[in-house]
């Protein structure tokens, strides 16, 4: 924890320099603490050579190494502090990926994988794929050596129906149950959906997430439970809508396993994941307009239509009374009220100066904040934050009564918070980090809402809600690609009400059309058709790489109820004539086990193998001839298999009811 009164920065540069002399120097550990009680690791020079540090102190110092400002005093901090961690993590992940053996590297690893809070990393325009990745490797070296295993071969796919299993913290009223109820809410009986929770609550929400979903799971409390439960259903798809990315929360944990065939996640984590299981990130057109967008990914990115998000608000709430007006909140009649709901991280001080500059430059301007909402935090450094914000109003020479936190209590729900938004004539979006669930609301009553773009999801997002409206006048209003930009847009909305009304007005007729981001219907379409794909592109890859398919691949249809000698002939001739085609190209033969049990085909064909090396002293040749045995196939998986099939190896006794029911009627036919 910091000091109250920060010593002088004379003071803390003799520190470090204590301290990088070596901590073998007398009393280089004692400055050492003085300067871990005085400033943040970011803001100092420290040395990552953890085998320099005294046992005594090691748990310590990486906690130390791991803690987040409370609050980002000044300018620029937040891409510092990101510039810090990447720094940090990557030394780490060196020395714990190259030491696996280490105990001291082990505890490290225990340590980060334990408490690191990647959160202040968000506020930011920086790629953190790098630093994603190597926290998790970090995460999945650390659970590996604690004996989990977070890889499996999962059995061939049956069934016609795609089963999904959607992944979430629990079920209530929030933004990440908003935006993950349209994912499964108005899917296709083609699926099977299967939610998992670790709560489970009774709440009218909660039991109508259940009515759209075929089962729910409740997860036990222990992480291999969770994995053996989840394993047994087999899922073709899993959805995760929690976010994995701030902290190594339990569901972190849990999705570092291969769970299902394909696992994605999106807008609930709002950077990669960088876990190596974690196939896609599903995104929108306007949510990652970058070309470079899937540069930003460890995953691979998945474009929708229009936004990531879409959100469901299936509950009917009663009107509140009107009992929010501007004298009760503090406010005059004739003032200019900008609003905003963005949460208290986003509140970095390069935006509470823009904001601050734009109150200065529009006459009777006011700020009315929610900054203090329960879906980041339960708990916020409240009077902190407040200090800060009346400083920065002193040095603009503005009273502290021009920006206005409202707390109220208990947090208001979605139509107790529109009563707070009637007063205001303007919605300021938050950036680097913008907001996409906080703009609902302000939208729905009409209210400008102003944005800034950038060059990535959590950048982009809100100017993806605008946009998304598909009204060009409201984008060119209001979403802004410059800090300049949006100050100059923000000081015009707040000068000019005649703007304000017109764009209110237009804003008002879109909403009316349900716009793509509150369609819950076409999103789950969109989603559903995407799902469908993902998990065809997954079986395409399985069928090479299980039936090691290659340039040449032919099938042949014994007749397996001949008797015993005949069908040993037969196996005989098709081995030899397949070592004849594969001298000219490299083969794989599939043999279908149709009335027989795959186990059997494969050791008659292990036999007339063996026979073939012993009795008459032929080579298989290496790599270019490879048989496989097929289990019992489905007409779906015979149609995934055909286009990878060059022709029909013809035996004198075949099965022709299989070869029909596996339509290769048409392949060219090779003679034995």
């Amino acid at each position: 924890m910091t000091a109250t009164y920060p010593p002088s920065p004379d003071l803390l540069a003799d520190l470090q320099h204590r301290v990088k002399q070596g901590l073998d120097q007398p009393q280089a550990v004692q400055a050492l603490l003085a300067a871990m009680l005085y400033s943040y690791p970011h803001e100092l020079s420290l040395p990552l050579e953890l085998e320099r540090i005294p046992p005594w102190l090691l748990d310590d110092y990486v906690a130390y190494l791991l803690q987040p400002p409370m609050v980002f005093q000044t300018v620029g901090e937040g891409d510092r502090y990101c510039v810090y961690m990447q720094t940090l993590v990557s030394t780490l992940h060196h020395q714990i990926l190259n030491q696996p053996d280490s105990p001291l590297w082990q505890h490290v690893a225990d340590l980060f994988t334990q408490s690191a809070n990647l959160l202040p990393c968000y506020f930011n325009t920086q790629n953190l794929r790098d630093l994603y990745s190597q926290r998790g490797d970090i995460i999945e070296a650390t659970l590996r050596r604690q004996g989990h295993a977070l890889d499996w071969e999962m059995p061939l796919r049956t069934g016609d129906k795609v089963r999904l299993g959607i992944l979430s913290a629990h079920l209530n009223p929030s933004a990440e149950t908003a935006a993950a109820l349209p994912a499964y809410e108005h899917l296709s009986r083609e699926f099977e959906v299967i939610l998992y929770s670790f709560a489970e609550t009774g709440h009218p929400l909660e039991e109508y997430c259940k009515s759209r979903a075929e089962a729910f799971r409740l997860l036990p409390p222990d992480l291999s439970a969770q994995v053996q439960l989840m394993r047994a259903d087999t899922l073709d798809v899993l959805y995760i809508s929690t976010n994995v990315t701030a902290y190594t929360n339990a569901i972190c944990r849990l999705v570092a396993h291969r769970l299902a065939r394909v696992q994605g996640t999106s807008g609930g984590s709002v950077v990669t994941t960088g876990l190596s299981h974690m196939d896609y990130f599903l995104s929108g057109e306007l949510t990652d307009p970058s070309l470079d967008a899937a540069a930003h990914y460890r995953e691979q990115l998945v474009q929708l239509p229009a936004t990531a998000q879409c959100f469901s608000y299936p509950q009917s709430l009663p009107a509140p009374p009107r009992g929010v007006t501007r004298a009760s909140l503090g406010l005059a009649e004739d003032a200019v009220v900008f609003a905003s709901a963005a949460n208290f991280f986003k509140l970095v001080p390069d935006l509470m100066q823009t904001w601050v500059q734009v109150l200065a430059a529009v006459p009777k301007a006011v700020l009315l904040l929610f900054p203090y909402g329960p879906n980041w935090s339960s708990s916020y450094p409240k009077a902190q934050f407040q200090a800060a914000v009346t400083a920065l109003l002193a040095e603009h020479h503005m009273p502290p009564q021009a920006v206005v936190m409202a707390d109220p209590q208990p947090t208001p729900n979605r139509e107790e918070l529109k009563e707070f938004l009637r007063v205001a004539d303007v919605y300021l979006d938050s950036f680097p980090f913008a907001g996409t669930t906080s703009l609902i609301e302000p939208l729905e009553l009409g209210l400008p809402v102003l944005t800034q773009t950038g060059p990535n999801f959590r950048n982009a997002m809100g100017a993806g809600i605008v946009q998304a409206l598909g009204v060009p006048e409201i984008s060119a209003a209001l979403v802004a690609e410059s800090e300049s930009a949006y100050r100059q847009r923000a000081i015009a909305l707040g000068t000019q009400p005649e703007l304000r009304k017109t764009l209110g007005d237009r804003i008002q007729q879109a909403m009316r059309q349900v716009p793509p981001f509150l369609d819950s219907r076409r999103y789950g379409a969109h989603l559903g058709q995407v799902f469908r794909d993902l998990l065809d592109a997954y079986e395409q890859v399985n069928l090479v790489q299980a039936f090691s398919l290659q340039t040449c691949n032919v099938v042949a249809f014994p007749d397996w109820a001949q008797p015993e000698e005949l069908l040993f002939e037969e196996l005989l001739l098709l081995v030899q004539a397949s070592m004849q085609h594969s001298q000219q190209h490299p083969l794989t033969v599939l043999l279908d086990a149709t009335g027989i049990d795959p186990d059997d085909a494969d050791m008659a064909l292990s036999s007339v193998m063996m026979q073939l090396l012993a009795e008459e002293g032929l080579e298989l040749p290496e790599d270019a001839m490879e048989f496989a045995v097929l289990p019992p196939m489905e007409a779906r998986q015979w149609q995934q298999l055909v286009p990878h099939l060059t022709g029909r190896l013809a035996l004198p006794h075949e099965n022709h009811r299989a070869i029909a029911a596996a339509g290769v009627a048409h392949l060219p036919v090779l003679a034995l």
